[in-house]
């Protein structure tokens, strides 16, 4: 069955005889009534229309309005600059600019453990597609640019790097940089109260998606469509260096260095960062953290001559010597960037989590331009507290972390470089 317009990809709680929770599955439907969401109904199907499984229903994105890809680097992902792309409205139906948005309304009436890891996120853990597609979480902001593609490439899920964490924001966007036939794999994820917080993976369903002319497209198996050049993701001399998709440059803002759980149960470390009240989830690999010139202070002589305890700072350098710092207190020359365990609750261990700090270079692996200290906060600096880690005193190091804890301390370099 084809179905376009405004479509409403939901996760569901799969319940037995007695109405009892479970698992988790996948739905389609299409509410009666427009966007906002404030105005639609709380669970699908309550107000009388259809929740077709995903094996029932394809997609249909006519995508007539193109868009060029922007000649940003980190564009090189998902095709040459000015090659046309097309994206979904985000939040707006009709047959020529589909909605097709992921959300989870049915899973928050007391059915999601509030100590749960993840929430309920939505994961795309395989793909056929004539090209490259990617979900945008943060529509909201994208709208307020009619040509959307002039953001960064920001996928929360795509079909070329199943690396990425899914997405548990409700209104999405959809970029394919081809026409043809896409089927995604997806699969879902939660902590349930009724089973007594257990975390339920559901099985993995594919939704089909045709991109373009539905004649053309409309019965061909998954993956057809007309072939990208060889060298269609090839970045060039004139482009520099291949970026993936997403790579962040943190200058300013609310981050924090987190520890959370994937859809597969694995632990990862992962950059929290807010912004504008929408939280993302960046990979440290693809993630810089920039300390600017303006960071950088001057070691005081200790004591309280110079300001007292919290001044002594020769545990960082010797008096007078220079120390570039991102402050614990967000004074908006460098990011407000934190620590802490906030995603897991202390049931989820047996024994204490640690994070290790195993080595600090330079880019390239070789040593690093000056040491590196994890300082303390101020509470405890006043009370001679130690380094939480420490290139002076040797490496490696590890320390503990409260679940539910969020900490700021100052990270402080001694040289500039990259570390």
């Amino acid at each position: 069955m084809k179905v376009s317009g405004e479509q409403w990809l939901s996760v569901l709680p799969t319940l037995d005889g007695d109405g009892e929770v479970t698992g988790l599955h996948f739905g389609m439907w299409s509410p009666d009534e427009p966007t906002p969401p404030v105005s639609l109904p709380a669970v699908p199907g309550s107000d009388g229309e259809p929740v077709r499984s995903l094996d029932e229903v394809t997609v249909h994105f006519r995508g007539t309005e193109q868009l060029p890809i922007p000649s940003s680097p980190s564009w090189r992902v998902f095709g040459p600059p000015g090659a046309p792309a097309v994206e979904t409205a985000g939040a707006m139906g009709g047959e020529q600019s589909l909605a097709l948005n992921l959300n989870s309304m049915a899973m928050y009436d007391g059915l999601v453990d509030p100590d749960g890891a993840a929430g309920v996120t939505t994961r795309i853990v395989g793909a056929q597609a004539p090209g490259r597609a990617m979900v945008h979480a943060d529509f909201m902001s994208r709208l307020a640019n009619v040509q959307g593609l002039n953001a960064p490439p920001a996928p929360v899920a795509s079909s070329w790097d199943f690396d990425l964490d899914g997405t548990t924001f409700p209104f999405t966007q959809w970029s394919f940089n081809n026409v043809g036939v896409y089927c995604f794999d997806v699969r879902a994820s939660a902590s349930l109260t009724q089973l007594d917080g257990r975390d339920v993976i559901s099985d993995i369903e594919t939704l089909r998606v045709v991109v373009g002319d539905w004649d053309t497209w409309g019965q061909a198996a998954c993956g057809a469509g007309p072939e990208l050049p060889a060298d269609y993701y090839d970045a060039g001399p004139e482009h520099g260096i291949y970026e993936k998709a997403g790579n962040q440059l943190l200058t300013t803002g609310h981050s924090d260095l987190s520890p959370r759980l994937d859809v597969f149960g694995n632990i990862t470390a992962s950059f929290h960062h807010t912004r504008s009240g929408n939280d993302g989830w960046w990979d440290l690999a693809n993630t810089v953290v920039f300390v600017p010139d303006a960071a950088k202070v001057t070691v005081p002589e200790p004591g309280p001559g110079g300001g007292g305890a919290w001044s002594d700072l020769t545990y960082v350098g010797d008096p007078g010597s220079d120390v570039w710092k991102i402050s614990p207190n967000g004074d908006g020359i460098t990011p407000y960037l934190g620590y802490g365990g906030e995603e897991f609750a202390a049931s989820d261990f047996e024994g204490s989590p640690q994070w290790r700090l195993d080595s600090v270079t330079s880019l390239d692996g070789s040593a690093a331009a000056g040491e590196f200290v994890f300082g303390t906060n101020k509470t405890s600096a006043q009370a001679g507290g130690a380094p939480y880690f420490s290139t002076v005193q040797g490496l490696p190091q590890s320390h503990g972390f409260p679940a539910r804890s969020h900490v700021h301390m100052a990270w402080d370099f001694t040289a500039p470089g990259t570390y």
